[in-house]
């Protein structure tokens, strides 16, 4: 009998889906494991393999939206007719049917199960790649777009590209953060603000802690860490910048879940840790470690990116000392970290070596005025120029 491919559930929030691309061809046979179909949300995008082998069917096409559980295609043994049930009732009617035993598949059909990221799997596709001829410089092996791209220039295989330059599809990730920034700042009143604040006392807490966890926990902490555990505090004090807005309503939320935006191929995810006021500063470097490393991987959840209610981003690595961060909605503001450095400052009223940085609160003005933002940034330069705040708001 035929087996369905539905829209998965990737997390307790996701009621919904896009198909973005199909990695096997209409009567294709598919192997067991293999990638089969591609998911995008607006926060992550996830590759679906084939829970069994068969002869792919295509029911959606790419582009559409399916809701959870709705009917994206099916596997068929050889030969097998379409199942004569509508679009609604295929979920339910054959999902947990098993599928006959089917026939050996030629050789040149079945493909090498291979590590590579969904950016890559794409530019296969487009191409007409076989991944499995690719050699991946990425982590543990994994095959880049980059990979692919050059694998294509070698081989000369690539498309010309049309007059005036290259032309690159908005898809997938890249896709999703394009409509929800252009979504942000047709939706709110942003404004941004900006304070520096001395990290010295900040560089000194680091090193010790380094010192202390590196060997004995396996987590190098960082700067980010130190701020979001600063916005965590700040965010329990001011609660007006942990809110979301729903029509008529400003909703102040319970829980603090702080994401951290990180740079991937093809774009930008926004990790969360979840409860953050309620973590110590080790158990939030532990975490963010973990998801840092899931994001670069392609291997978050959808339970990983949601349920934030502010955001970090940082651009300080790439020598930006100030710029304005654009609100991840529903949020209603995110926190630009800038770069970190040593400069000639007025200290206790003599000229000093410090270390400084910019942050930069952007803010939906609906939500706040520049008051209570104001407050709310000074409170987290406060507790980041005199960290033992930090241990007096936990025991550690």
């Amino acid at each position: 009998m035929a087996v369905s491919l539905v829209m998965p559930m990737l997390g307790d929030v996701m009621e919904k889906g896009t198909v973005s691309r199909w990695f096997k061809t209409e009567g294709e046979w598919v192997e067991k494991g293999t990638p089969i179909f591609e998911v995008t949300t607006d926060k992550i995008t996830y590759e679906v393999e084939a829970v069994d082998a068969g002869v792919l069917k295509q029911v959606t096409p790419v582009g559409q939206v399916v809701p959870v559980g709705g009917l994206v295609g099916y596997l068929l043994a050889k030969g097998e007719p379409v199942p004569a049930v509508s679009t609604a009732e295929a979920p339910a009617a054959v999902a947990k049917a098993p599928l006959k035993e089917p026939e050996p598949a030629p050789a040149h059909a079945v493909e090498a199960r291979v590590k590579a990221s969904p950016a890559a799997r794409r530019a296969a596709v487009e191409h007409k790649v076989d991944l499995s001829q690719v050699v991946g410089t990425g982590p543990e092996g994994r095959i880049t777009e980059d990979d692919v791209i050059k694998f294509v220039e070698a081989s000369g295989k690539a498309k010309a590209a049309p007059p005036g330059g290259k032309t690159i599809a908005l898809t997938g990730i890249r896709k999703a953060v394009a409509e929800r920034m252009w979504q942000s700042l047709h939706t709110m009143a942003q404004l941004t603000i900006a304070m520096e604040v001395d990290m010295t006392d900040a560089v000194k807490l680091r090193e010790r802690l380094i010192s202390l966890w590196e060997k004995a926990e396996n987590v190098r902490v960082t700067y980010t860490d130190l701020i979001i555990k600063a916005v965590a505090m700040a965010l329990k004090e001011h609660p007006l910048l942990n809110s979301t807005i729903a029509g008529d309503e400003l909703h102040l939320l319970e829980d603090i879940n702080v994401g951290m935006a990180v740079a991937i191929e093809g774009g930008l995810i926004v990790p969360v840790v979840h409860h953050a006021d309620k973590k110590g500063l080790l158990d939030i470097a532990k975490e963010t470690k973990v998801l840092a490393e899931k994001a670069r991987s392609g291997d978050l959840s959808l339970n990983d990116v949601s349920r934030g209610t502010f955001t970090v981003t940082t651009l300080g690595v790439h020598d930006v000392e100030i710029f304005t961060p654009i609100v991840n909605p529903p949020e209603v503001a995110v926190l630009g970290v800038g770069r970190l450095v040593e400069k000639p400052v007025v200290y206790k009223g003599e000229i000093a070596r410090r270390m400084m940085m910019y942050l930069s609160l952007s803010f939906d003005h609906r939500a706040m005025d520049g008051v209570p933002a104001a407050a709310f940034l000074r409170r987290v330069k406060e507790i980041l120029e005199r960290p033992e705040l930090i241990y007096l708001f936990e025991k550690r």
